[in-house]
């Protein structure tokens, strides 16, 4: 039997892309700080996200669906790039599909 108790709010969606020890978000973090990246993602993109995961209506594991979709290309290609010192994520990024911005080391 699944029941649903309470509906996620999209202010909830996001302290559980951010907040928890092993959240989302930071586990992507750590795994582009293997190679020395830093990963931000605007406030905006964010609320885009949980935007996106309640009008589909997929809960929090839906989360995953959509970070994942966006980071897809970003973790294939900066490894082999060099110089990259950070990756940031806007609305664009994530609406758009676009790729994010990549901040250059100044070497």
């Amino acid at each position: 039997v699944i029941a649903v108790l309470e509906d996620l709010t999209e202010d909830a969606l996001i302290q559980i892309l951010t907040k928890p020890k092993n959240a989302l978000l930071k586990q992507y973090q750590q795994l582009l700080e293997l190679d020395d990246v830093s990963l931000k993602v605007s406030d905006k993109a964010l609320r885009i996200i949980a935007k996106d995961t309640l009008r589909k209506k997929t809960g929090a594991r839906g989360l995953r669906a959509i970070l994942e979709k966006a980071m897809e290309d970003v973790m294939f290609s900066i490894p082999s790039k060099s110089g990259v010192k950070e990756i940031i994520f806007n609305e664009r990024s994530i609406l758009k599909k676009e790729l994010p911005l990549i901040v250059m080391n100044s070497n």
